[in-house]
């Protein structure tokens, strides 16, 4: 009965971030395993459990980015990946804020978040922050995806192995999609988190933050 009320506590929200509303320890009982953000490289890719990719459309194969960036858009304040071969205005891309709260009037970066943009040169683009099971086991998923543009216009997904379990829009810069949910994976199962252009094929808003916290409950 301490385990399950220990669990059933651990999914309140206890702190707010920004837009964003989640448990920073969830719960002791069950140790926090993966957290995007702050496991984030710009330097490597793969990087342990987590790649960083691109698809064009939402089904297609995902590549990884080849290349690690700092572009000087959004005051030089991103930092992270792309793919020359595929690029409009460095999208698609996965960076995080390496800098404080930045705002242009447009763009809205928290400070530290980690950010993914849609798009590419023919607008097709989706960007991809992908996580591997290390283990056979049951996990609890915390994920959120949050407008950082105005007029911003992207679906949002996430997938099991390829299998959509999550699907919604954001367009407008105060939205914000949560899921929580309990999966038990494989050794090797994927979870995807991806962000596409919605249907609007030119280069428009796209950046949006992306919050995911995994645990392990066994």
């Amino acid at each position: 009965m301490r385990k399950k009320l220990l669990f059933c506590l651990a999914l309140l929200p206890c702190a707010v971030f920004g837009a964003l509303v989640i448990n920073p320890n969830l719960n002791p009982f069950f140790p926090k395993l993966a957290d995007a953000t702050a496991d984030f490289s710009a330097n490597q890719n793969p990087n342990g459990v987590w790649i960083y990719g691109w698809s064009e459309d939402l089904t297609g194969t995902v590549k990884l980015f080849p290349r690690s960036s700092n572009p000087n858009v959004n005051n030089g304040l991103e930092v992270g990946w792309d793919d020359p071969q595929n690029s409009a205005g460095f999208t698609p891309s996965v960076a995080v804020n390496a800098g404080g709260d930045f705002t242009d009037g447009n763009v809205t970066l928290s400070a530290g978040t980690l950010v993914l943009h849609p798009c590419g040169s023919d607008g097709h683009a989706y960007s991809h922050v992908i996580w591997t099971a290390p283990a056979k086991g049951v996990y609890f998923l915390n994920a959120s995806f949050f407008a950082q543009q105005n007029g911003i216009d992207v679906d949002v997904h996430i997938l099991v192995n390829q299998k959509t379990v999550f699907n919604e829009l954001i367009n407008q810069n105060s939205t914000i999609r949560t899921f929580t949910h309990n999966f038990i994976l494989a050794r090797g199962d994927r979870l995807d988190f991806t962000v596409g252009p919605d249907g609007n094929y030119t280069l428009h808003p796209g950046n949006t933050g992306l919050q995911v916290v995994i645990l392990r409950q066994n």
